[in-house]
């Protein structure tokens, strides 16, 4: 055989032949590397904006705690306040009711008194006394 035809047969020898070597399958390049940095990367910003977004929601949480406190104290000094006002207005109430009730009786015991009085008179006037 000539020489043309020996290399051109182990050159497609070569191509055809599949190699038992764990090295024919290992990508020398960088950028599989690369992307995995990437992907790594994203991964760690992503965790990072969670963590930040789990910050916010501790301190809306924390500043809404504060305004129940805030609401609950002026609701319980509103209601202690009513209270007292309540309790005042009823002692008023009870001291009026109190008054009317004295004067009505006396007004009562006077007013039967007059009747009475007048029946009398009456009462005489017609049996001619």
């Amino acid at each position: 055989m000539s020489q043309l035809q020996l290399s051109a047969k182990f050159s497609r020898f070569l191509i055809t032949r599949n190699f038992k070597s764990s090295r024919s399958f290992i990508n020398t390049s960088r950028p599989l590397q690369d992307r995995k940095d990437d992907q790594k990367e994203a991964r760690r910003k992503k965790k990072e904006q969670a963590a930040d977004k789990m910050i916010e929601q501790a301190d809306s949480v924390k500043e809404a705690a504060v305004e129940v406190r805030k609401t609950c104290e002026f609701v319980k000094d509103t209601g202690s306040s009513a209270v007292d006002m309540t309790r005042h207005a009823t002692e008023k109430v009870s001291e009026a009711a109190e008054a009317i009730t004295d004067k009505t009786k006396g007004t009562v015991s006077g007013a039967w008194g007059t009747a009475k009085a007048a029946t009398e008179i009456i009462k005489d006037k017609i049996q001619g006394k």
